[in-house]
């Protein structure tokens, strides 16, 4: 990406939704009452189902614009990107929100570009350099410390965090799917099928896991419904479109790295939203980025996918 300054207005607008993404989860969860106490709302599981189910009905008009590229070779890797790219971390980081501070969900998903290269050498038989490897073992590192940082025996807090960490493994299986095997799809169809994919299951969660009853009942039910709203239309729908295209664009392993900027954006918002950052903090997210940093550190004529 060096040099390519083009790119630098969707790097930008995309980390700061996806940064944003994880207070929006949070608000989704929780709601402060007159007395500033913090009450549930809807449960991980509606957040997330609602936000997958709001995003398919946003972009099931692109599906038939684009039903051309329907085709049956490509409908397995609509799949692998709808499950693994969108519907299976969605769940995974709501239930990690209800343990974790939005600063510190942030810092792990900037492991995404570390899982993408590793699952692109494995699984895709993309090359790797040694810098890389010194990368990755940083990025593991800090990201180890990171989880245990809230205090060591804390198996709770490990188990949520490995949660992101999941998801992280996830989103590297689908940018490498996108760059891979849909390269010349048009990322408005990529959006559509995957999005429908995830999106048509979570409706019978809505239906029937009391999803409605919640905005029937709870007097916070319409405002968590419309911070969700904002999330699925924003940062799943939009996102996926300008992060689909980035990717067939500059690779897998180089948009994957906007995740540099999410961390930053997730910190400015937990501070401002009352959570903790101590120096500790920002000493683990700097060997993290660090990694990330020497992972994608190399002359662009070298640049191989």
């Amino acid at each position: 990406m060096k040099g390519n300054w083009r790119s630098l207005p969707v790097i930008v607008i995309l980390a700061i939704i996806w940064g944003s993404s994880f207070i929006l989860m949070k608000r989704g969860m929780f709601a402060f009452d007159a007395n500033g106490i913090q009450v549930p709302v809807f449960s991980p599981n509606q957040v997330a189902a609602l936000r997958l189910g709001i995003a398919s009905l946003v972009m099931l008009p692109f599906a038939f614009i684009f039903k051309s590229w329907l085709k049956r070779e490509l409908i397995w890797w609509y799949v692998v990107v709808g499950l693994l790219g969108s519907g299976i971390p969605a769940f995974l980081f709501t239930n990690s929100q209800m343990f974790l501070h939005s600063s510190m969900s942030g810092i792990l998903n900037a492991l995404t570009p570390l899982f993408t290269l590793i699952v692109g050498y494995l699984v895709f038989k993309k090359s790797v350099r040694k810098m890389q490897i010194v990368g990755v073992t940083l990025g593991l590192i800090g990201a180890v410390c990171l989880i245990s940082l809230r205090g060591l025996g804390d198996s709770k807090n490990m188990a949520y965090s490995m949660l992101i960490v999941l998801a992280t493994i996830s989103y590297g299986f689908s940018v490498n799917t996108i760059h891979s095997k849909l390269h010349g799809v048009p990322s408005f169809a990529i959006s559509a099928f995957s999005l429908l994919v995830a999106g048509i299951p979570c409706w019978l969660v809505i239906a029937f896991d009391g999803t409605l009853d919640t905005l029937q009942t709870n007097s916070f039910g319409w405002r968590s419904f419309g911070f969700i709203a904002a999330l699925a239309i924003l940062g799943t729908a939009l996102g996926n479109i300008l992060f689909f295209r980035f990717t067939q664009k500059v690779g897998a392993l180089a948009a994957s790295s906007i995740t540099y900027l999410i961390p930053v954006v997730a910190i400015m918002w937990g501070v401002y939203d009352g959570e903790p950052f101590t120096w500790l903090h920002g000493a683990f997210a700097g060997i993290i980025l660090t990694g990330i940093y020497l992972v994608n550190k190399q002359p662009a004529s070298r640049f191989t996918e």
